[in-house]
């Protein structure tokens, strides 16, 4: 669902299906084949025509124009609970050099929504996903379960809240109209923010009986979710979408390149192996916002598996973590790759958590032994959450920021289960900016800490959510990823 879970070992890749038939371990591309298929199983529908970019686009339109409307989506398919119902939007958003493109939307809506007011529509929630892939077909929104299912969508829409939740450039609508291919820039902020503020902007346009102009929102996002929505927060300072009041950040991750580097250095670290695994990620999107950097960063051996077996069957993230996960870490990116001019010039751009936001901010973060399995929360200083926020804290007191943040960390919760363990918090945090009851968090910085009121290590913690409705064999623990 989010960056890689733990790197498989080799007797674990040895999946049911293929190995019944051979004696030995098969290829990426084999892997490859297998991971996408049972990916295109979870699909509400196989027919990808739904997403193909409109006639009416032109890279000439503004951003936010509603190009194309799914106003009552056929749910069959789907694993969305019986009460609620959904529509689909394409429309056009900006990327980080001011293009425009065409993206997609889902919004979900309740049967009974929390209280209308009277001139501002219904409460939202602008909810930015975690990693679902890098290709076309890894768009939430055609997805069974729209990735996060109970976790969040299900459960804000339940509790009477209308859920706009982009699918991100590149995921979802793969092209333009003349068959150039759109590469999603994954984990670039100031792109993934586009996509959320010109997603409600779009909503607001395809349902006005239910979404006023200034409609009250909060936006919020899990993991690359809550670091583009963090840049969505910051975002607001410069461009703001009117209705705002607030943003929920979830294990967010304020510089991939700073916990690669820092997962390099500490290889013995619980979060070493996740951490380095975010190359297979970070090298393609550098590409995708710098085009001459060219996958510079890959050895021939990670070049290969992701050429001739991920690419090459538009693989999501199940297959991306069973396609390397034999490759040792070290086969994974050239050594000093990110010291490239374009790579530092995609961290300095992206980077999150060092300037003025538009709050309230509610940060959470899992601290399982230090880490949450991808995000490190008090590891080393240059990638972990609780660093970032002391940084960011000092910053506001300097400069005299008058706004709120307010960080909290879980104590033996990690990166998936932080949703659940944080879930009361979070969600009457929501339903308070939203109704307007309650006045706003004080103005200033605080951090502090939550632990289970019984023993939090008799929990069970992985990287990856331990919520399914299907249970899998140990052999196909990849497909909990998704």
């Amino acid at each position: 669902m989010l960056a890689l879970p733990r790197l498989i070992p080799l007797a674990a890749l040895c999946v049911a299906t293929l190995c019944a038939a051979q004696s030995t371990n098969p290829s990426p591309a084999e892997l490859a084949a297998y991971g996408a298929a049972w990916e295109t199983s979870q699909h509400a529908s196989a027919d990808p025509a739904w997403y193909e970019t409109p006639e009416n686009f032109s890279d000439t339109l503004k951003p936010g124009v509603l190009l194309k409307v799914e106003y009552a989506t056929n749910l069959t398919n789907y694993t969305v609970p019986g009460s609620l119902s959904m529509s689909r939007i394409i429309y056009t958003t900006l990327d980080v050099h001011g293009s425009v493109l065409p993206t997609s939307a889902y919004i979900l809506w309740p049967y009974h929504a929390l209280p209308e007011n009277d001139t501002l529509g219904y409460d939202v929630v602008l909810w930015a996903h975690g990693t679902s892939g890098l290709f076309a077909p890894c768009a939430p929104s055609n997805y069974r379960s729209l990735q996060y299912h109970f976790m969040v969508p299900y459960l804000l829409a339940t509790q009477g809240m209308v859920v706009v939740a982009p699918d991100y450039a590149g995921l979802g609508v793969g092209s333009f109209p003349n068959g150039t291919r759109i590469y999603h820039p994954w984990a670039t902020s100031p792109a993934q923010a586009n996509d959320m503020a010109y997603a409600i902007q779009a909503a607001r346009s395809a349902f006005p009986q239910y979404l006023a102009p200034g409609g009250p929102f909060v936006a919020m996002g899990h993991s690359e979710g809550g670091r583009n929505a963090w840049g969505f927060a910051e975002r607001q300072v410069i461009s703001p979408v009117d209705g705002y009041r607030g943003t929920v950040l979830l294990a967010p991750a304020a510089s991939p390149i700073d916990i690669i580097e820092d997962a390099i250095k500490n290889p013995d670290a619980p979060w070493s192996i996740p951490g380095q695994s975010l190359q297979t990620l970070t090298i393609p999107s550098v590409t995708a916002v710098y085009p001459s950097y060219n996958w510079a960063g890959f050895t021939n051996v990670s070049a290969d598996i992701f050429f001739n077996a991920y690419d090459r069957f538009q693989g999501c993230i199940p297959t991306l973590n069973i396609v390397y996960g034999t490759t040792p870490p070290s086969q994974l990116a050239q050594r000093g790759w990110s010291n490239a001019s374009e790579v530092r010039a995609w961290q300095n751009l992206t980077r999150v958590g060092n300037k003025r936001f538009a709050g309230p901010i509610l940060l959470l973060a899992g601290n399982n032994n230090g880490s949450d399995g991808i995000i490190p929360y008090d590891g080393p200083l240059s990638s972990s959450v609780l660093s970032t926020a002391d940084q960011l804290c000092d910053l506001m007191e300097q400069r005299e920021w008058d706004e709120s943040l307010q960080v909290v960390g879980f104590k033996d919760v990690d990166h998936f289960p932080l949703i659940q363990a944080s879930q009361s918090m979070w969600l009457d945090w929501i339903k308070q900016r939203l109704n307007g009851v309650s006045s706003s968090p004080p103005s200033g910085c605080s951090i502090g800490s939550m632990r289970a009121f019984r023993d939090g290590r008799d929990s069970f913690q992985a990287i990856p959510p331990n919520f399914l409705v299907e249970w899998v064999n140990a052999t196909d623990q990849w497909q909990y990823s998704l």
